[in-house]
């Protein structure tokens, strides 16, 4: 078993990291993303107090219905959430880089030299007077930690039949200003579609025409017709973020194409790709089962207009 991450930026790059490769780039990405929001809706909730740690007797608790790692540019925030979307716990903290680096993907400060490039943890700073009840940097700091290996035991990236948790997933580009209501999160999207247009000639989670000992025809998703697997077993690994779009209506689903189409995505980069890790074997991607056909590897050229099945 892996151990638990030991530091609040190797957690939340775990999580990330699990869901899609591509959200943890982002969420690291200070200048390309204005505001990056991972959200985690648990199934069924569960007893959790307002420190962020299991309920025992005797401890009031109140029930979390969700948890969210998110950044307004380099203002961190990790909580969790009632069934209503507010703040049972948030802690947050403004990430600094240091004056000759920058952050990478693992939420370290890169300094240049002209040999080597050296990997510094970059300053976490507690911000007390956002985050809630907990006033000292250093008990926000280790109630962050105890919340993020929480989540990462619980294996919150999942979606399947014994963890059938749903998800949400937003970015913003150049902030409020850019979306249509200013006080969403971002607009939804495949963390796939961030760095590279949908191409369904290739498969969405491991970004080959096929996998080794299965080779052949992709199958496209059969309820949204939005992303192609090589195989069973990477359609499952997918399913968790591959389902943020194939829930939504074709409308919101037409929007995320729409905008990610050029090349390099939605961001305009180099594309990352690939789907997430750490699957269990009961994972569940019925609702969007593929079919047996082969499909043009091009991706569509029009907003579609196909809905979500009932």
């Amino acid at each position: 078993m892996t151990p638990p991450p030991t530091t609040i930026p190797s957690a939340i790059a775990h999580i990330l990291h699990c869901f899609h490769p591509d959200a943890r780039r982002a969420f690291w990405d200070f200048d390309r993303w204005f505001s990056v929001t991972w959200i985690c809706n648990l199934a069924g909730g569960g007893d959790v107090n307002d420190d962020g740690k299991h309920g025992k007797d005797g401890h009031e608790t109140t029930t979390t219905a969700a948890f969210e790692i998110s950044r307004i540019r380099r203002q961190v925030s990790v909580g969790s959430l009632d069934a209503d979307g507010c703040w049972i716990l948030v802690l947050v903290f403004d990430v600094a880089a240091s004056e000759d680096g920058d952050v990478d993907d693992d939420g370290q400060s890169t300094v240049s030299q002209s040999t080597t490039t050296q990997s510094i943890q970059h300053h976490w700073h507690p911000l007390p007077s956002l985050s809630m009840r907990h006033t000292t940097p250093p008990t926000i700091s280790a109630l962050a930690l105890t919340l993020l290996q929480t989540m990462t035991s619980a294996q919150t990236w999942l979606s399947s039949k014994s963890r059938p948790h749903r998800h949400e997933f937003y970015v913003e580009l150049d902030g409020p200003a850019d979306m249509d209501d200013p006080g969403a999160d971002g607009l939804a999207i495949y963390p796939g579609w961030l760095y590279g247009a949908l191409d369904l000639g290739l498969c969405a989670a491991c970004r080959e025409g096929g996998c080794e000992g299965e080779r052949g025809s992709l199958s496209k998703c059969a309820r949204c017709g939005t992303a192609a697997y090589c195989s069973r077993d990477c359609q499952r690994r997918d399913w968790a973020a591959h389902r943020v779009v194939c829930g939504m209506d074709g409308v919101g689903r037409g929007r995320a194409l729409l905008l990610s189409s050029r090349e390099g995505g939605l961001g305009g980069g180099n594309g990352g790709g690939g789907g997430n890790e750490d699957d269990d074997d009961d994972d569940d991607a019925e609702d969007s089962n593929a079919d047996e056909q082969q499909h043009h590897p091009n991706p569509p050229t029009s907003t579609p207009t196909h809905h979500l099945h009932p």
